[in-house]
């Protein structure tokens, strides 16, 4: 409850202040917390259809996304499993959210919202370019750059690239 109110106190009227949770294994207490921020005054909230104990590959629960959205009284943005512009499409459709947010998606593909279904080859290399201009730590280079070739790279070109 602080955490909201400190941020809404010290952001401004003119500031949205939103909070991002995950769906607990009991769906009430989801709900219980939505309602706690909501009192608080926050803005909007995103919530991952994960639950926090939940392995990445593991389904997201969009059926528990949709109880809490049609219980706040706020807009919901969804989390989890957002890969594409029909992603997003498709979980606003099933769960009747207000927006979808986008987390290892856009790792793997940052121009994603602009419609690109992989990375645009351009923008790998300005982002090389523009990593090695700022000094960007290696292993976040080196990380980024997975993300963003999965795709487009065979088995030994992703090899080569770990080695």
């Amino acid at each position: 409850k602080s955490m909201v109110h400190q941020a809404k106190t010290r952001a401004g009227a003119d500031m949205p202040v939103s909070i991002k949770i995950r769906i607990a294994p009991d769906l009430r207490e989801t709900i219980h917390i939505v309602n706690m921020a909501e009192s608080m005054g926050v803005d909007f909230i995103t919530l991952h259809g994960r639950t926090a104990a939940a392995k990445p590959n593991d389904p997201v629960d969009f059926e528990a996304i949709k109880i809490v959205r049609e219980s706040a009284h706020v807009p919901l943005v969804a989390n989890g499993d957002i890969k594409s512009l029909d992603d997003v499409a498709r979980v606003r459709e099933r769960t009747g959210v207000s927006g979808a947010m986008a987390a290892r998606g856009l790792l793997a593909n940052p121009a994603m919202f602009a419609g690109y279904s992989s990375t645009p080859e351009e923008l790998i290399n300005d982002y090389v370019y523009c990593a090695l201009q700022l000094g960007t730590r290696f292993e976040v280079f080196h990380k980024s750059l997975q993300w963003m070739c999965g795709d487009v790279l065979n088995k030994a070109d992703r090899i080569e690239l770990n080695s």
